[in-house]
Protein backbone atom coordinates (compact mmCIF):
# COMPACT_ATOMS: atom_id res chain seq x y z
CA UNK A 1 0.00 0.00 0.00
CA UNK A 2 1.21 3.50 -0.80
CA UNK A 3 0.34 6.46 1.41
CA UNK A 4 -2.23 6.62 4.20
CA UNK A 5 -3.32 10.10 5.30
CA UNK A 6 -4.73 10.62 8.81
CA UNK A 7 -6.49 13.87 9.65
CA UNK A 8 -7.00 15.28 13.13
CA UNK A 9 -8.58 18.48 14.39
CA UNK A 10 -5.38 20.43 13.71
CA UNK A 11 -6.09 19.97 10.00
CA UNK A 12 -9.36 21.90 10.23
CA UNK A 13 -7.72 24.49 12.48
CA UNK A 14 -4.95 25.04 9.93
CA UNK A 15 -7.62 25.63 7.29
CA UNK A 16 -8.91 28.44 9.48
CA UNK A 17 -11.98 26.85 11.05
CA UNK A 18 -12.69 27.25 14.76
CA UNK A 19 -13.31 23.58 15.51
CA UNK A 20 -11.70 23.24 18.93
CA UNK A 21 -13.92 21.89 21.67
CA UNK A 22 -13.19 25.17 23.47
CA UNK A 23 -14.67 27.07 20.51
CA UNK A 24 -17.82 24.98 20.88
CA UNK A 25 -18.02 25.55 24.65
CA UNK A 26 -17.85 29.32 24.13
CA UNK A 27 -20.51 29.36 21.43
CA UNK A 28 -24.28 29.80 21.66
CA UNK A 29 -24.61 26.10 20.81
CA UNK A 30 -23.16 24.96 24.15
CA UNK A 31 -26.10 23.57 26.20
CA UNK A 32 -27.37 25.67 29.08
CA UNK A 33 -27.56 24.50 32.68
CA UNK A 34 -30.68 22.39 33.08
CA UNK A 35 -30.24 20.95 36.55
CA UNK A 36 -28.61 22.14 39.75
CA UNK A 37 -26.94 19.18 41.39
CA UNK A 38 -23.46 18.03 42.27
CA UNK A 39 -23.87 15.03 39.98
CA UNK A 40 -24.43 17.03 36.80
CA UNK A 41 -22.17 16.22 33.87
CA UNK A 42 -22.80 19.71 32.53
CA UNK A 43 -21.70 21.28 35.83
CA UNK A 44 -18.55 19.17 35.77
CA UNK A 45 -17.73 20.26 32.21
CA UNK A 46 -18.51 23.89 32.98
CA UNK A 47 -16.02 23.82 35.86
CA UNK A 48 -13.38 22.48 33.48
CA UNK A 49 -14.39 25.06 30.90
CA UNK A 50 -13.57 27.91 33.28
CA UNK A 51 -10.41 26.47 34.85
CA UNK A 52 -8.57 24.44 32.18
CA UNK A 53 -6.01 25.93 29.80
CA UNK A 54 -6.97 23.41 27.10
CA UNK A 55 -10.49 22.02 26.93
CA UNK A 56 -10.37 18.37 25.86
CA UNK A 57 -14.01 17.34 25.93
CA UNK A 58 -13.50 13.60 25.50
CA UNK A 59 -10.74 13.50 28.11
CA UNK A 60 -13.04 15.32 30.53
CA UNK A 61 -15.79 12.82 29.85
CA UNK A 62 -13.31 10.16 30.92
CA UNK A 63 -12.34 12.21 33.99
CA UNK A 64 -16.03 12.43 34.86
CA UNK A 65 -16.32 8.65 34.65
CA UNK A 66 -13.37 8.30 37.00
CA UNK A 67 -15.04 10.67 39.45
CA UNK A 68 -18.20 8.59 39.23
CA UNK A 69 -16.29 5.74 40.83
CA UNK A 70 -15.63 7.82 43.94
CA UNK A 71 -18.87 9.76 44.51
CA UNK A 72 -22.02 7.87 45.48
CA UNK A 73 -24.18 10.88 44.66
CA UNK A 74 -23.62 10.30 40.94
CA UNK A 75 -25.38 6.96 41.04
CA UNK A 76 -28.83 8.32 41.82
CA UNK A 77 -31.27 7.53 39.01
CA UNK A 78 -32.35 11.12 38.38
CA UNK A 79 -28.74 12.19 37.79
CA UNK A 80 -28.11 9.33 35.40
CA UNK A 81 -31.19 10.14 33.32
CA UNK A 82 -30.37 13.84 33.29
CA UNK A 83 -26.74 13.21 32.32
CA UNK A 84 -27.70 10.86 29.51
CA UNK A 85 -30.17 13.43 28.19
CA UNK A 86 -27.50 16.13 28.35
CA UNK A 87 -24.93 13.93 26.60
CA UNK A 88 -27.34 13.26 23.73
CA UNK A 89 -28.07 16.99 23.50
CA UNK A 90 -24.34 17.70 23.56
CA UNK A 91 -23.74 15.56 20.47
CA UNK A 92 -26.60 17.22 18.58
CA UNK A 93 -25.43 20.74 19.42
CA UNK A 94 -21.82 19.93 18.57
CA UNK A 95 -23.00 18.79 15.13
CA UNK A 96 -24.97 22.01 14.65
CA UNK A 97 -21.98 24.12 15.64
CA UNK A 98 -19.60 22.33 13.27
CA UNK A 99 -22.09 22.43 10.39
CA UNK A 100 -22.23 26.20 10.76
CA UNK A 101 -18.44 26.49 11.07
CA UNK A 102 -17.68 24.44 7.95
CA UNK A 103 -19.70 26.89 5.89
CA UNK A 104 -16.95 29.47 6.44
CA UNK A 105 -14.13 30.12 4.02
CA UNK A 106 -10.86 28.25 4.34
CA UNK A 107 -7.28 29.38 3.95
CA UNK A 108 -6.25 28.20 0.50
CA UNK A 109 -2.60 29.03 1.22
CA UNK A 110 -2.42 27.11 4.49
CA UNK A 111 -0.07 24.16 4.95
CA UNK A 112 -3.10 21.87 5.18
CA UNK A 113 -4.50 23.10 1.87
CA UNK A 114 -1.17 22.97 0.03
CA UNK A 115 -0.41 19.47 1.26
CA UNK A 116 -3.89 18.22 0.41
CA UNK A 117 -3.59 19.59 -3.13
CA UNK A 118 -0.34 17.72 -3.62
CA UNK A 119 -1.54 14.49 -2.03
CA UNK A 120 -4.69 14.40 -4.14
CA UNK A 121 -2.97 15.24 -7.42
CA UNK A 122 -3.49 12.77 -10.25
CA UNK A 123 -0.01 11.26 -9.96
CA UNK A 124 -0.06 10.88 -6.17
CA UNK A 125 0.26 7.49 -4.48
CA UNK A 126 -2.30 8.16 -1.77
CA UNK A 127 -4.86 5.40 -1.47
CA UNK A 128 -6.57 5.87 1.85
CA UNK A 129 -7.67 8.77 4.06
CA UNK A 130 -8.82 8.39 7.66
CA UNK A 131 -10.41 11.43 9.27
CA UNK A 132 -10.90 11.81 13.02
CA UNK A 133 -12.86 14.97 12.20
CA UNK A 134 -16.59 15.24 11.67
CA UNK A 135 -16.26 17.85 8.91
CA UNK A 136 -16.71 16.96 5.25
CA UNK A 137 -13.52 16.45 3.21
CA UNK A 138 -15.53 16.54 -0.02
CA UNK A 139 -16.69 20.03 0.89
CA UNK A 140 -13.12 21.06 1.68
CA UNK A 141 -11.97 19.76 -1.69
CA UNK A 142 -14.71 21.70 -3.46
CA UNK A 143 -13.61 24.92 -1.75
CA UNK A 144 -10.02 24.23 -2.83
CA UNK A 145 -11.11 23.14 -6.34
CA UNK A 146 -9.61 19.69 -5.83
CA UNK A 147 -11.13 16.54 -7.25
CA UNK A 148 -11.22 13.70 -4.73
CA UNK A 149 -10.55 10.65 -6.88
CA UNK A 150 -12.85 7.65 -6.67
CA UNK A 151 -9.69 5.57 -6.26
CA UNK A 152 -9.07 7.13 -2.83
CA UNK A 153 -10.97 5.53 0.04
CA UNK A 154 -12.12 8.13 2.57
CA UNK A 155 -13.20 6.92 6.00
CA UNK A 156 -14.51 8.84 9.00
CA UNK A 157 -13.27 7.07 12.14
CA UNK A 158 -15.85 8.66 14.44
CA UNK A 159 -18.69 9.48 12.08
CA UNK A 160 -19.41 12.62 10.09
CA UNK A 161 -21.70 15.61 9.79
CA UNK A 162 -22.68 14.51 6.30
CA UNK A 163 -23.96 11.14 7.48
CA UNK A 164 -25.32 12.52 10.77
CA UNK A 165 -23.60 9.77 12.76
CA UNK A 166 -21.24 11.63 15.09
CA UNK A 167 -19.53 9.45 17.67
CA UNK A 168 -18.49 11.31 20.80
CA UNK A 169 -17.29 9.75 24.03
CA UNK A 170 -14.56 7.78 25.74
CA UNK A 171 -12.64 4.65 24.85
CA UNK A 172 -13.28 1.29 26.51
CA UNK A 173 -11.98 2.46 29.87
CA UNK A 174 -13.97 1.26 32.86
CA UNK A 175 -17.11 3.29 33.49
CA UNK A 176 -20.05 2.72 35.86
CA UNK A 177 -22.61 0.32 34.41
CA UNK A 178 -25.27 3.02 34.00
CA UNK A 179 -22.87 5.26 32.09
CA UNK A 180 -21.80 2.91 29.31
CA UNK A 181 -23.56 5.31 26.92
CA UNK A 182 -20.39 7.43 27.21
CA UNK A 183 -18.30 4.69 25.57
CA UNK A 184 -17.76 5.14 21.83
CA UNK A 185 -18.06 1.44 21.06
CA UNK A 186 -21.60 1.42 22.50
CA UNK A 187 -22.71 3.96 19.89
CA UNK A 188 -24.88 2.28 17.25
CA UNK A 189 -22.85 4.01 14.51
CA UNK A 190 -19.49 2.68 15.70
CA UNK A 191 -17.93 0.37 13.13
CA UNK A 192 -14.68 -1.26 12.13
CA UNK A 193 -12.24 0.89 10.16
CA UNK A 194 -9.19 -1.39 9.86
CA UNK A 195 -7.02 1.67 10.51
CA UNK A 196 -4.27 -0.15 12.44
CA UNK A 197 -3.75 -2.75 9.70
CA UNK A 198 -3.88 -0.03 7.03
CA UNK A 199 -1.08 1.89 8.74
CA UNK A 200 0.96 -1.27 9.17
CA UNK A 201 0.71 -2.11 5.45
CA UNK A 202 1.44 1.42 4.24
CA UNK A 203 4.76 2.58 2.84
CA UNK A 204 4.06 6.01 4.26
CA UNK A 205 1.76 7.33 6.98
CA UNK A 206 1.09 11.08 7.06
CA UNK A 207 -0.64 12.46 10.14
CA UNK A 208 -1.89 16.04 10.06
CA UNK A 209 -3.15 17.71 13.21
CA UNK A 210 -3.65 14.73 15.52
CA UNK A 211 -2.42 15.05 19.11
CA UNK A 212 -2.17 11.27 19.77
CA UNK A 213 -4.24 11.86 22.92
CA UNK A 214 -5.04 9.15 25.44
CA UNK A 215 -8.60 8.74 24.15
CA UNK A 216 -7.27 7.65 20.72
CA UNK A 217 -4.19 5.79 21.96
CA UNK A 218 -5.54 2.40 20.92
CA UNK A 219 -5.30 3.40 17.27
CA UNK A 220 -1.63 4.41 17.32
CA UNK A 221 0.12 2.42 20.06
CA UNK A 222 -0.42 -0.95 18.27
CA UNK A 223 0.98 0.56 15.06
CA UNK A 224 4.12 1.83 16.78
CA UNK A 225 4.51 -1.50 18.57
CA UNK A 226 4.23 -3.27 15.20
CA UNK A 227 7.13 -1.21 13.86
CA UNK A 228 9.25 -1.99 16.92
CA UNK A 229 8.69 -5.73 16.38
CA UNK A 230 10.12 -5.65 12.85
CA UNK A 231 13.49 -7.30 12.25
CA UNK A 232 16.29 -5.20 10.83
CA UNK A 233 17.08 -6.77 7.47
CA UNK A 234 19.49 -5.50 4.81
CA UNK A 235 17.58 -3.85 2.01
CA UNK A 236 14.30 -3.86 3.90
CA UNK A 237 12.20 -0.77 3.18
CA UNK A 238 10.98 0.69 6.44
CA UNK A 239 7.95 2.98 6.54
CA UNK A 240 7.87 6.75 6.56
CA UNK A 241 5.96 8.55 9.30
CA UNK A 242 5.39 12.24 8.64
CA UNK A 243 3.57 14.27 11.30
CA UNK A 244 2.29 17.82 10.91
CA UNK A 245 1.59 19.71 14.13
CA UNK A 246 1.25 23.36 15.10
CA UNK A 247 4.30 24.48 17.08
CA UNK A 248 7.22 23.42 19.24
CA UNK A 249 5.01 22.90 22.27
CA UNK A 250 2.73 20.51 20.39
CA UNK A 251 5.76 18.72 18.88
CA UNK A 252 7.11 18.02 22.36
CA UNK A 253 3.63 16.97 23.51
CA UNK A 254 3.41 14.38 20.71
CA UNK A 255 6.81 12.95 21.57
CA UNK A 256 5.79 12.82 25.22
CA UNK A 257 2.58 10.98 24.33
CA UNK A 258 4.52 8.41 22.29
CA UNK A 259 6.76 7.83 25.31
CA UNK A 260 3.71 7.51 27.58
CA UNK A 261 2.43 4.76 25.27
CA UNK A 262 5.47 2.73 26.31
CA UNK A 263 7.20 3.20 22.96
CA UNK A 264 11.00 3.40 22.76
CA UNK A 265 11.31 6.54 20.67
CA UNK A 266 14.96 6.01 19.80
CA UNK A 267 14.26 2.56 18.37
CA UNK A 268 11.14 3.86 16.61
CA UNK A 269 13.15 6.62 14.92
CA UNK A 270 15.80 4.11 13.85
CA UNK A 271 13.25 1.70 12.34
CA UNK A 272 11.42 4.23 10.19
CA UNK A 273 11.83 7.58 8.49
CA UNK A 274 10.24 9.72 11.23
CA UNK A 275 9.72 13.46 10.79
CA UNK A 276 7.64 16.14 12.54
CA UNK A 277 6.84 19.43 10.80
CA UNK A 278 5.56 22.47 12.74
CA UNK A 279 3.16 24.53 10.64
CA UNK A 280 3.86 27.67 12.68
CA UNK A 281 7.67 27.58 12.44
CA UNK A 282 8.51 25.31 9.51
CA UNK A 283 6.59 26.83 6.58
CA UNK A 284 9.67 26.95 4.30
CA UNK A 285 10.60 23.36 5.15
CA UNK A 286 7.02 22.23 4.51
CA UNK A 287 6.91 23.96 1.11
CA UNK A 288 10.25 22.32 0.27
CA UNK A 289 8.88 18.94 1.37
CA UNK A 290 5.82 19.34 -0.85
CA UNK A 291 7.99 20.35 -3.82
CA UNK A 292 10.24 17.32 -3.30
CA UNK A 293 7.18 15.08 -3.31
CA UNK A 294 6.07 16.59 -6.61
CA UNK A 295 9.49 16.10 -8.19
CA UNK A 296 9.77 12.55 -6.91
CA UNK A 297 6.38 11.60 -8.34
CA UNK A 298 7.18 13.18 -11.70
CA UNK A 299 10.46 11.29 -11.91
CA UNK A 300 8.62 8.01 -11.31
CA UNK A 301 6.06 8.58 -14.04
Amino acid sequence: MGTVLILGNGFDLDLGWKTRYSDFTNSDFWPKESVDCSGSLLQFLNRKKHTADWFDLEQYLLDFCNELQREDVYHKDEYERENKHFFNELQVELGKYLEKEQENKIKSGSCAALLLKQLLSEDSKIELIYSFNYTDLYGICQKLKIKLSENVDYIHVHGSLKNKDLILGVDDSKVPDNYVFLQKTINIHYKSTNIIASMALAEEVIVFGHSFGKVDEEYFRPYFEYILRQDIVDGQCHPKIIIFTYDEESRIAILRRIFEMGINRQRLFNLCDFKIFRTKEDQKEIISYIERRKMSLQENI
